[in-house]
């Protein structure tokens, strides 16, 4: 019976350590990705990285997105302004409160920006297609608490120092 026990313990402690390793080389490869793409659109990451929140949220506050970002309010207005030069977006009044700028994506560059990911998206559905539903809901769950933990830690990453 201990034999049982250590064998699952070491295989547990295999796994973990796999899966540890696997976790690591996502941002890696996303990250040379995202810079091999917004270097073919003739922008930063950082630019990038808002455009990939405004195709989520669609238009919202600069303050938001200086917000999520962690940028400080004055960069996120850099930004703005090379992403509206580049055609990315506009700035739009909120309609909520008018003294408010928001970003608006443009839609034309947005699917601009998709078609670099669309050979990724088809490339992933093939993957799971190859996964049974309770795996996929498995993997879904997994995704979903390792973001909000990335969340949770670039969020007091971006705190400011002090």
């Amino acid at each position: 019976m201990a034999k049982t026990a250590d064998e699952a313990d070491r295989r547990r402690s295999e796994s973990l350590t796999e899966l540890e390793w696997q976790s690591r080389r996502v941002p890696v490869y996303s990250g040379l990705l995202s810079r091999g793409i917004a270097s073919r659109l003739g922008i930063n990451t950082t630019d990038l990285e808002i455009i990939g929140i405004l195709a989520i949220t669609g238009p919202v506050a600069l303050n938001y997105l200086a917000e999520v970002t962690g940028l400080a309010s004055g960069t996120m207005t850099l930004a703005a302004d090379r992403l509206e030069s580049a055609g990315f977006v506009r700035r739009t009044a909120d309609p909520q409160d008018r003294r408010k700028v928001r970003l608006e994506p443009i839609e034309e560059r947005l699917r601009e920006v998709g078609a670099f990911y669309a050979p990724l998206g088809e490339a992933t559905q093939q993957m799971f297609d190859a996964y049974t539903q309770d795996e996929l809901d498995l993997i879904t769950n997994f995704l979903g608490t390792f973001n909000d933990t990335l969340r949770t830690f670039a969020a007091e990453v971006n705190l400011p120092a002090g």
